[in-house]
């Protein structure tokens, strides 16, 4: 990876506490067209005209370079020596809280809930400043039990358990024969289904990507059927209530064994 004099630029920034790479180049599942996510983690904002001006000096196209994109986060975008970067900046207080909402406080949420976590571990130091990003990825504890019960019951009750549950607003789509509504209603519902099945193994959750593939690694701990069913509901065939009906008594099934 020819980062070099971007990182340079980066750490030379006062406000840069360390630089790490992330995403597919960091965990070794990445493909010959995978960028590279660099994640930047700052005591505060750096200006983007100064982000601008890096921009200027090292892109390989700077008139078309993106800097402050707003939707996933704040993040600059545009190719170096050929490789295109995705440079995310992360306060460093609100990164480390993301951690410890998780390891510590046990907080879940709907669907990816450990994902940052997961993020930490595997993430490529490239810079850190005074170590503390080296002492928060050493001392991530192995998974809570605690953290697993709560993931799993909030998810299942809004998977499938109440009465605007998202099973229940997916069959109600279905009735109104309303695709946009079914897929939007089902993403959400698959959100639940993985954060619950990774609670269930102990896993910090991969997040978006491969989802599927890392269940797989670990089918035979699951309930029988449990992916299959998933895969129909993806589908979204004739038969999609019934796939649901049958994900939703996997759930109940891992809530009931953890």
């Amino acid at each position: 990876m020819r980062s070099h004099d971007l990182i340079e630029r980066l750490t030379s920034l006062p406000q840069v506490q360390a630089i790490a790479v992330g995403g597919s180049q960091a965990s070794g599942m990445a493909s010959g067209g995978s960028d590279t996510d660099l994640y930047v983690l700052v005591s505060e904002r750096v200006d983007p005209a100064i982000r601008r001006g890096i921009a200027r000096e090292l892109a390989d196209d700077p008139e078309h370079a993106e800097i402050a994109n707003p939707w996933w986060g704040d993040e600059d975008g545009y190719a170096v020596h050929g490789v295109w970067y995705d440079i995310v900046f992360f306060d460093l207080r609100w990164f480390q809280d993301e951690i410890e909402r998780v390891t510590i406080r046990h907080e879940a949420r709907e669907g990816y809930s450990t994902c940052f976590v997961h993020t930490l571990k595997n993430l490529r130091i490239l810079f850190d400043r005074d170590g503390h990003l080296r002492l928060m990825q050493d001392t991530v504890p192995s998974y809570p039990e605690a953290l697993a019960q709560r993931i799993i019951a909030n998810n299942l009750a809004v998977a499938g358990r109440t009465h605007s549950s998202y099973r229940n607003q997916i069959a109600r789509a279905v009735e109104l024969r309303d695709p946009v509504s079914i897929n939007h209603r089902v993403a959400a519902f698959l959100a639940c289904v993985f954060d619950i099945a990774f609670a269930h193994l102990h896993m910090w959750h991969p997040g978006e990507k491969r989802q599927l593939i890392y269940l797989r690694q670990w089918e035979d701990k699951l309930p029988t059927g449990l992916i299959y069913a998933i895969e129909r509901v993806v589908v979204r065939g004739d038969d999609v209530m019934l796939a649901v009906d049958q994900v939703v008594a996997g759930l109940a099934e891992m809530a009931a064994s953890s």
